[in-house]
């Protein structure tokens, strides 16, 4: 089985691929095996494109691969990213994989079943979807443009790290909190489409088109320069709700924000006050974003922030526990070595 080819989706017309999957399309047609369940339109193009033909046959019998769970299958060659592009009229098959997918719209609008939810993407939303997540994806439009970049897991996580840190919350969530099964396992942004944005995934596009030297490793530039880009612009336009484009918008990425900013005194009523939510709205959507309710998620940002000075400062227990926002150093005692098996002296020494 081919690889769907990449190619650069144009709204003037139909690639010769997905002309047979419109026809197909258009006249309802459920099953084709081979050529001989061609319509007399699809007799005429395959005398004039015989391998497309082929291709568009072993498409509709097989899907795009019988693995689709396989990472390798997708990023060969030890690639870490990706691009792929959308194959208009093209019903993906339900399926899963162990990279992340994200699905970039450039033009008109798509649908996206995805975790048991039929989503409607539109212009300029980016939709991230966490490894081994059943999906499926259908472009019924001429005017609509989208892509998909697959990212190596371990790339996308070391991205994150990259940008935010290893100890910051909005890196947790794109990264480990997308594997939790109660957790929503998608995440979405709304962007403008920016000439900037668009311009990086043209580059990757012209990339995976044509390698050059290094071409691992510009990928891997290109992809984590593309995030930069759309967190820099759109850190509070994320979020973990059911469309990107409704009055009940809400950013999951400002609420973490807000609360690693003021983890050190902020109450569950100070933080929903400020977003003018009730403290029960708040505290679901709190516990959707990370699995955690308010106050776990406190005490994991100041046990987060507690090793990072154990390990960065020279500060004492002491200063380190005030610092976090403690007031009982017994207390911190207690929940450092719950959750680290030792004593954060012991930590200090094992980890400095």
């Amino acid at each position: 089985m081919r690889h769907i080819p990449l190619h650069f989706i144009n709204t003037a017309h139909l690639s010769i691929l997905e002309e047979f999957l419109y026809e197909k399309y258009r006249l309802g047609i459920r099953r084709i095996e081979g050529p001989e369940d061609f319509s007399p339109y699809m007799k005429e193009l395959a005398e004039k494109h015989p391998e497309i033909a082929s291709n568009f046959c072993d498409i509709c019998k097989n899907g795009t691969n019988a693995s689709l769970s396989e990472e390798d299958f997708y990023l060969k060659n030890g690639q870490d990213v990706t691009v792929k592009s959308n194959l208009r009229y093209f019903q993906k098959p339900l399926h899963s994989h162990q990279f992340f997918e994200i699905i970039i719209v450039l033009e008109g609008s798509c649908v996206n079943h995805v975790a048991q939810k039929m989503i409607t993407l539109h212009k300029g939303d980016i939709c991230f979807i966490a490894p081994n997540t059943p999906h499926e994806f259908f472009v019924n439009s001429h005017d609509a443009i989208a892509y998909n970049v697959l990212v190596r897991t371990s790339t996308f996580q070391n991205t994150f790290a990259n940008i935010y840190g290893k100890h910051d919350l909005i890196s947790d969530f794109f990264t480990g909190n997308l594997y939790h099964k109660n957790h929503c396992p998608y995440i979405l942004c709304k962007t403008d489409c920016e000439d900037d944005l668009v311009e990086i995934l043209y580059k990757m596009i012209h990339e995976e088109l044509s390698p050059q030297k290094f071409n691992e490793r510009y990928m891997n530039t290109l992809f984590e320069l593309f995030m930069l880009l759309l967190l820099r612009n759109h850190e509070y336009h994320i979020s973990i709700g059911d469309t990107t484009d409704g009055k009940k918008f809400e950013s999951i990425t400002a609420i973490l924000t807000y609360i690693q900013a003021n983890y050190r005194t902020l109450t569950l009523l100070e933080a929903a006050t400020f977003f003018n939510y009730s403290e029960g709205h708040l505290s679901r959507l709190i516990k959707q974003a990370t699995g955690q309710n308010f106050s776990e998620i406190i005490q994991t940002i100041k046990l987060k922030q507690a090793t990072r000075l154990l390990l960065e400062s020279e500060l004492s227990i002491s200063e380190i526990v005030d610092e976090i926002g403690y007031t009982d150093n017994s207390h911190f005692y207690k929940i450092f070595k719950k959750n680290y098996g030792c004593t954060p002296v012991q930590y200090r020494e094992r980890q400095g």
